[in-house]
């Protein structure tokens, strides 16, 4: 509940707070995509490129079907590109759009 209104209303610090807190209680494996989704966006947000790579692995591997799968790919060929990694930026934006 913290973490789905923290994130409605765009307060990222409390958002990775709430999710970090999920994490370590333990959450049901079909909610954990939505939890590193939204750690990856929040880091986003905050200019922290480091963990948002991190939290986009963690998305990627809780991922259950190949939406989720292409929505984490188009959003790390995004951090790609903002890191200056053009072609791989490419290369992951191919892999989205096929799925």
């Amino acid at each position: 509940m913290c973490l789905s209104i923290a994130a409605q209303v765009g307060d990222a610090p409390t958002v990775l707070r709430c999710a970090r807190r999920a994490l370590d209680l333990g959450i049901p494996e079909e909610e954990r995509f939505a939890v590193h989704a939204s750690r990856a966006d929040a880091h986003e947000v905050l200019g922290q490129l480091g963990p948002q790579r991190d939290a986009l692995d963690d998305a990627l591997r809780a991922a259950h079907d190949d939406s989720e799968r292409a929505r984490v790919l188009s959003d790390r060929a995004i951090w790609e590109w903002r890191s200056g990694k053009t072609d791989e930026a490419l290369e992951t934006s191919v892999r989205a759009v096929e799925l």
